[in-house]
């Protein structure tokens, strides 16, 4: 038995290889788990070991992954994503916890990925008598959804921000960050000559856009409503160099934020193939939506967590 546990991958070696994906080091994954480099560095090499890959290239200022290390960087995400909705749905079960007081947040799916396990686990240790059940929370333009929330906590373009003026009195809302929106190109492509690209150029052009991202139904739904086009073509690409194919090759382009470009470690294989990134005139607005009912210190934490994760 313990011969077989060490041979397969534990939670905790996916949850090591994953913050040192965020970080791109050994040493501030290390540090920002409070576990030594050796402990990352043991985890990295037996699920190297296990599936026989090479997962992370070191580079002058940390790690960069692999085409293989890619792969598996998008299965953990969703590994983890799911144990630790798996911990907390069954905690309702237990007769230890019938009286605890529950807090529903639900979380565009991008920052679920990149920061809902580390935002459950300083909410949880911080307020060990509340649960904290998370769900994934669906773009919306309205505010139907909320009742059954308590927090929310979306990316809004420009154009919705208008709307927020209208929210009910009891719902409050905190914006978190700006973030711009980026355009990825082929070298190749017509559109080099601009510095800063409106989607106005880009209203029939054929658009990727990739699985699990921010951009997802978000950027689609400003496309359709702003800038309707029927001969547009739209695929949906998978998280790896696939996506960076249909950009160089067949003239699609691909949007996002420049902070998931840095998390996922992009940046390099964007270089290598010739790829370029184009700021356009749009801007993604990170939120918290919340009942104003629900204590004001969840709500601190969040804001506050966040807003340190989102600088790029």
């Amino acid at each position: 038995h313990l011969w077989q546990e060490d041979r397969h991958m534990t939670i905790e070696q996916l949850s090591h290889f994953v913050e040192v994906c965020r970080y791109q080091s050994i040493t501030k994954a290390a540090d920002n788990l409070y576990v030594t480099r050796q402990s990352i560095s043991t985890s990295i090499k037996k699920l190297e070991t296990e599936f026989g890959v090479t997962l992370f290239t070191r580079v002058p200022n940390g790690v960069t992954l692999t085409n293989a290390g890619q792969t598996l960087y998008f299965h953990a995400t969703n590994i983890l994503n799911e144990s630790s909705a798996l911990k907390e749905n069954l905690r309702k079960y237990s007769s230890k916890q019938e009286n605890i007081p529950a807090c529903r947040i639900g979380i565009v799916e991008s920052l679920l990925t990149l920061y809902g396990n580390e935002l459950l686990a300083k909410l949880s240790a911080t307020f060990p008598d509340t649960y904290f059940d998370f769900s994934m929370l669906n773009v919306s333009e309205d505010f139907g959804s909320l009742p059954n929330l308590d927090i929310a906590i979306s990316v809004i373009s420009d154009e919705f921000t208008a709307l927020t003026a209208q929210h009910p009195p009891q719902i409050g809302i905190k914006k978190i960050q700006t973030l711009p929106c980026y355009v990825w190109i082929s070298a190749n492509s017509a559109w080099n000559e601009y510095t800063t690209l409106d989607f106005s150029l880009l209203k029939d052009a054929p658009y990727c856009n990739l699985k699990n991202s921010y951009s997802n139904a978000n950027f689609l739904h400003y496309l359709n409503t702003y800038y309707p086009s029927p001969s547009r073509k739209h695929c949906e690409i998978p998280l790896n160099q696939t996506f960076i194919d249909y950009i160089e090759k067949f003239g699609y382009y691909t949007i996002d934020f420049q902070l998931v470009n840095h998390c996922l470690l992009y940046t390099d294989l964007f270089k290598i193939h010739n790829i370029l990134c184009k700021k356009t005139h749009l801007n993604w607005h990170v939120v918290t939506i919340y009942n104003k009912k629900v204590a004001s210190n969840f709500q601190q934490l969040i804001n506050n967590h966040l807003a340190e994760k989102l600088q790029v």
